[in-house]
């Protein structure tokens, strides 16, 4: 079962992206007809352009405790624990003064 809902994700994925590419060729000659009228030069760059595919960005990178605390060193902050009155700890974090 868990099989087969990926593969429909990964098929309506491609499925999007394939109506995506295609959608930016059709933008890319309205865009170079409109443009042909004023100048031909720019309609034959618009037209000659390839589509540029989305790629999502994900932190590959989550730092360690040393590597974060020299990072808000660096950036002059500093984290200070405030008790309350239910006795529970919340952590903010300040600049520093």
């Amino acid at each position: 079962m868990g099989t087969q809902s990926v593969g429909e994700c990964s098929s309506s994925t491609s499925m999007s992206s394939q109506q995506d590419v295609e959608d930016d060729q059709m933008i890319a000659v309205i865009l170079s007809e409109e443009y042909a009228k004023l100048d031909g030069a720019v309609a034959r760059r618009l037209s000659n352009l390839a589509p540029v595919p989305h790629v999502p960005r994900i932190n590959s990178y989550i730092p360690n405790l040393s590597d974060a605390s020299l990072d808000h060193q660096f950036q002059r902050f500093k984290d200070i624990v405030i008790i309350n009155h239910l006795n529970h700890q919340a952590y903010l974090l300040m600049l520093a003064l």
